[in-house]
């Protein structure tokens, strides 16, 4: 090993994300071809949806005049397309966080095969589906509870100065930053729920999201920076994709500000554009998955180094 960082001298944010890098650069045909097969998992719902809705399409003329039929045939469908699309959905989850695991391997000179990690996640496949459900809940339910409770003293505030008071504005920004930043913090203790079910064995998808939520306690400020120094690192790929779609929205703007709508010609390349960009997006995240896996494995780590003394080396320098 050319140098390393032990747990007990924990790396900062700008370090990690650094650090990221080098292991990303250092597995880099592993890594993307598991990313490749996690962004084929996401593409069946949508090729489903149009199937279904084809079969919808021949079906509904035949059983026009029973009402009954079709709607259970809807329902049917519905259901068939939701069990496969959490199907396709689990997969991809399992396959990503798969790249945190070969992640592991690198930090700790103990690399494994994709046949061997693959192996080992295959069976908590279903449970990487039930962590990232338990974590959005989470964070869904408590971004609701906190926007509700925002607005309610915005309301009583607005009730006694007054919509148009100085105080009123005041009160309303403060709050709704602070709504940001306990948003931010809340994604912070969750950001890498799906890590501890990758990595330790005899844990349940619960007991992942706990883990994540216990060891980032009291490193939120170093995890927002490390994540939002990601972010501005893989944001303009997001934003290459979209340009196709947001060229095309520019040239039909002058109608949206009209009132208007664009031509059939204008509605169909809007339509396009998106599919593009969208393709785009599934494309570039074979690049960008891979990345933010890497650190959130090296995050794992180095919060569980803080945490438990746990005696792991990082590698400053993967090899190439």
């Amino acid at each position: 090993m050319a140098g390393s960082s032990s747990s007990n001298q924990p790396l900062n944010a700008g370090n990690l994300v650094s650090a990221a890098v080098k292991i990303y650069r250092s597995r880099l045909n592993q890594f993307l071809g598991v990313a490749f097969t996690a962004t084929l998992w996401s593409l069946p719902p949508f090729l489903a949806a149009v199937v279904l809705g084809i079969v919808a399409g021949l079906a509904i003329p035949v059983l026009s005049n029973s009402g009954f039929l079709i709607g259970l045939l809807s329902i049917i469908l519905s259901i068939v397309w939701v069990v496969f699309s959490c199907f396709c959905l689990a997969k991809n989850l399992m396959n990503t966080a798969l790249i945190s695991r070969l992640a592991q391997g690198e930090l700790t000179s103990q690399p494994e095969t994709i046949q061997e990690a693959r192996g080992y996640l295959n069976p908590k496949t279903w449970k990487f589906l039930r962590t990232w459900v338990f974590a959005g809940l989470f964070l869904v339910g408590a971004s609701l509870v906190i926007n509700i409770a925002a607005g309610i003293v915005i309301a009583l505030v607005q009730g006694v100065f007054g919509a148009n008071s100085p105080l009123t504005g005041l009160v309303s920004l403060v709050l709704n930053l602070a709504a940001l930043v306990v948003a931010y913090w809340l994604q912070a203790r969750v950001f890498i729920s799906e890590v501890p079910l990758a990595l330790e064995d005899n844990i349940n998808s619960m007991d992942s999201v706990r883990r994540s939520w216990n060891l980032s306690k009291g490193f939120e400020g170093q995890i927002i920076l490390m994540i939002v120094i990601a972010t501005l690192i893989t944001l303009p790929l997001v934003i290459l994709a979209f340009i196709p779609f947001i060229l095309t929205l520019v040239a039909n703007l002058s109608l949206f500000a009209q009132g208007g709508i664009p031509s059939p010609e204008g509605s169909i390349a809007l339509l396009v554009s998106l599919v593009i960009s969208i393709l785009l997006v599934l494309f570039l995240g074979i690049f960008i998955i891979p990345f933010w896996q890497s650190l959130k494995a090296l995050l794992y780590f180095n919060l569980r180094g803080r945490r438990e003394g746990s005696d792991l080396q990082l590698r400053d320098n993967p090899p190439s």
